[in-house]
């Protein structure tokens, strides 16, 4: 996903293969949400499950296993927002 908020031919494809995926009966995830902007573009579109740097960093292998357990709560020493920002980017679009 790039720019779809300044590129509407970008816009027009993200929101097809959201289309698309509903139609076929598979979820889709928006890859590459890296502001709150690009975020709200997608929820915009219909799509509710985003990853991105927005959301996390790469980490080790043993770090994310950490933060699976603990539920996001453990975030808050990688990245204080991360677990808001999970919340709002799963949330119904608007």
């Amino acid at each position: 996903m790039r720019n779809p908020h300044d590129r509407p031919e970008s816009a027009k494809i993200v929101q097809a293969v959201i289309v698309l995926s509903r139609t076929l009966g598979v979820q889709t995830v928006a890859e590459g949400v890296q502001t709150e902007r690009d975020a709200a573009a997608v929820r915009h579109l219909g799509c509710g499950l985003a990853k991105g740097g927005l959301f996390g960093r790469p980490m080790p292998a043993g770090q994310v296993a950490t933060l699976a357990r603990a539920g996001l709560a453990g975030s808050a020493q990688q990245a204080p927002d991360t677990a808001s920002r999970v919340r709002r980017a799963h949330a119904e679009p608007a």
